[in-house]
């Protein structure tokens, strides 16, 4: 199911990605293969899981998705905003290595899987 329509403009620099889709274009992928920060400017952005649903990311809303997961993306308008959005990649080595520099005392200690709620 992967597609594209149109028109879409895919921006990178480095291991940052700035996603905009013209005339109410949907763009869909099944796998993300690297760990990814992404972040909804406008429209929405669907996340469906084997088993586990299917989660809507809105406006101005964050979502981590870890690699290798078979999960389909679907960035696709919502009223009249076309999707926007960033995504930010992670290579293993650089979250192994910031994670070893995070004081575990400050992280929070009841966070939830979107995924699994």
């Amino acid at each position: 199911m992967d597609f594209e329509h149109n028109k879409s403009m895919i921006f990178k620099y480095s291991d940052i990605f700035f996603t905009h889709l013209f005339n109410n274009d949907v763009k869909c992928n099944r796998m993300s293969r690297e760990h990814a920060l992404v972040y909804v400017y406008s429209g929405e952005m669907l996340l469906e899981e084997v088993g586990r649903g299917e989660t809507r990311v809105h406006k101005s809303e964050c979502a981590f998705i870890r690699r290798d997961n078979r999960i389909t993306m679907t960035k696709q308008p919502k009223g009249d905003e076309q999707y926007q959005g960033i995504f930010m990649t992670f290579q293993r080595n650089f979250l192994r290595n910031m994670y070893r520099k995070i004081d575990r005392k400050t992280l929070p200690l009841n966070t939830q899987n979107i995924l699994s709620a």
